[in-house]
């Protein structure tokens, strides 16, 4: 299945006769964000894993995206044999990213410096 869009994807949506067991998305997606979607196709697919392939690699949308349910986050100029590689990944349990994503987030967990702890920075309703 795909679309150009979130609002032509959940529009095909009621005629797949096999629901989508994984769901590459992008973040600069017309209409709402892969990243703003993200909850609501949750709620459509609870089994689904959804991956997030976008250019975007600042660490704001990289986050957002993690906390709103992405289950991995690759960047398109992933190589295409590391992309299926990921794919393949996600279908055995992984969680997968693109290094450069990857190194990006134990950055955002560690304390600033003037701060005594880290505090969580996702919420989950």
């Amino acid at each position: 299945m795909v679309a150009g869009s979130i609002e032509d994807f959940l529009a095909q949506l009621p005629d797949v006769v096999a629901k989508p067991e994984l769901v590459l998305l992008d973040v600069g997606l017309p209409g709402l964000s892969g990243i703003e979607a993200l909850p609501l196709l949750r709620r459509q697919l609870p089994e689904a894993d959804f991956v997030m392939q976008t250019v975007f690699d600042d660490a704001d949308r990289i986050y957002q995206a993690l906390c709103a349910g992405a289950t991995g986050y690759l960047l398109k100029s992933t190589p295409p044999a590391e992309i299926k590689a990921a794919l393949l990944d996600v279908a055995r349990g992984g969680a997968p990213m693109s290094r450069a994503v990857a190194r990006k987030v134990p950055g955002y967990f560690k304390p600033a410096p003037s701060s005594p702890l880290a505090s969580a920075r996702c919420s989950r309703a």
